[in-house]
């Protein structure tokens, strides 16, 4: 089925697709700018897609506001007569700085299955483990200057079944340290990940918010990050008329031709990580993934499963009003 989806060119879709984002993490602009051409015809939805992805997995500075602007941009220009902003977008993400800590953290530390115990609260709102809200609350606070794996667990557990509630913790963290810059890229994060369908989400967006807001907070600088801004572009130079032969890094696990050739999960982790072009280290750049490859084979959990005697009480903290209970 995958064969019959093609580009202009001939080309499979969704090989296209796997080389929009490596050809971006390696700094490729020519690459990239093929594959986006190759897309932005009739895949135009889902390369956008695929570019705010990259924005929050592939980069380390917050600019999936940016990527966001440049889609409203995109999706307000009726006529689709060219690829302007498609082409502005590829051009900060390859040259963004890259690391994969956001990506990492949400492989690898954003899961709850394995149980912790806390200390019993007394709201009567409970999250997917039985744990209560506002305790969980209060130790994603503290995790957030102190502790990475329990970061990862407080978090899941908030983000499960109060998915609004998580970025409004998230967002008042921000606000109380006088993040300014990062509160417009939580924003951006929030409003993609809540539009969501989360039986077919992504944890990407989530992560990259904790990751951006946890290096901050450790490092005591906010500046630590570039604020990039929306480049000219030679339009005339962004499209080839020539069919190119795709790079053999686009034939991962991922793929169809990957997949024949035995390539694995293993292979992709470490070929992306030494692949990222411009490269600034990481805080799990050396970390195993052993965990993220353990739960591929044994499962996640079933997160979003709310039972229905919660569902109104969780309706009570996701809408406005409770923040003089929930800080």
């Amino acid at each position: 089925m995958n064969q019959r989806l093609t580009t202009p060119k001939g080309h499979n879709m969704f090989d296209i697709s796997s080389l929009v984002q490596k050809a971006i993490r390696r700094g490729d602009l020519m690459y990239a700018l093929y594959a986006s051409n190759e897309m932005a015809v009739s895949y135009r939805g889902y390369l956008w897609k695929r570019l705010l992805v990259t924005s929050a997995e592939d980069c380390f500075d917050p600019l999936t506001h940016l990527i966001v602007k440049l889609k409203e941009k995109d999706d307000n220009n009726a006529t689709k007569n060219n690829a302007e902003y498609i082409y502005q977008a590829v051009y900060i993400l390859v040259n963004a700085r890259k690391n994969r800590d956001a990506d990492y953290f949400a492989c690898n530390i954003l899961n709850s299955k394995d149980f912790i115990p806390f200390v019993d609260g007394f709201s009567g709102l409970l999250t997917k483990n039985g744990h209560d809200l506002f305790v969980m609350k209060d130790e994603f606070k503290k995790a957030i200057y102190n502790n990475d794996n329990i970061t990862g667990y407080t978090a899941n557990e908030i983000r499960c079944w109060y998915r609004s509630f998580f970025w409004d913790l998230i967002l008042n963290i921000a606000s109380n340290n006088g993040y300014i810059k990062l509160q417009k890229e939580f924003i951006a994060l929030k409003n993609i990940d809540l539009a969501q369908d989360l039986k077919k989400s992504t944890s990407i967006y989530i992560a990259k918010a904790i990751v951006l807001l946890m290096k901050s907070i450790r490092l005591n600088n906010e500046g630590l990050f570039y604020e990039y801004d929306i480049p000219n572009v030679d339009l005339s130079k962004c499209c080839s008329e020539n069919r190119l032969k795709l790079p053999e890094y686009v034939y991962d696990c991922h793929t169809y031709i990957g997949k024949a050739k035995g390539r694995t999960k293993e292979d992709f982790i470490v070929s992306e990580q030494n692949s990222l072009h411009p490269f600034i280290n990481g805080w799990y750049d050396n970390s195993s993934w052993d965990r993220y490859l353990s739960r591929t084979k044994t499962g996640f959990g079933n997160d979003f499963n709310t039972p229905i005697e919660y569902k109104k009480k969780i309706n009570i903290v996701s809408v406005n009003g409770y923040q003089q209970t929930l800080f």
